[in-house]
């Protein structure tokens, strides 16, 4: 399962306990977590047991056209660590 959620623990702890709550009904789950460098989950995710891959961004719009040339490189290449996990399922913590 891909997990999608970051930022604040607002977003990250109630992730982490659907996730473990999934673990508990299906104990051949395998997560991968794709989470924001230097952020919170950078900390509680590898201590929950997952694997957590961090991708690094920026702006692509209004920063000028080499800092946008390199942020959109990033996202590339946080996409390519997605496509090549090839998950079966996506959780995205999404509140509002």
């Amino acid at each position: 399962m891909l997990v999608s959620a970051g930022g604040t623990g607002g977003h990250i702890i109630p992730a982490l306990s659907v996730i473990a709550e999934l673990g508990n009904i299906d104990t051949a789950l395998e997560v991968l977590w794709i989470g924001t460098e230097g952020e919170m989950e950078e900390a509680l995710v590898p201590r929950e047991g997952y694997r957590l891959v961090t991708v690094s961004g920026g702006g692509i719009h209004g920063v000028g056209i080499g800092a946008s040339l390199k942020n959109m490189t990033k996202l590339y290449q946080g996409w390519r660590d997605v496509f090549q996990a090839q998950p079966l399922q996506l959780f995205h913590q999404v509140l509002q």
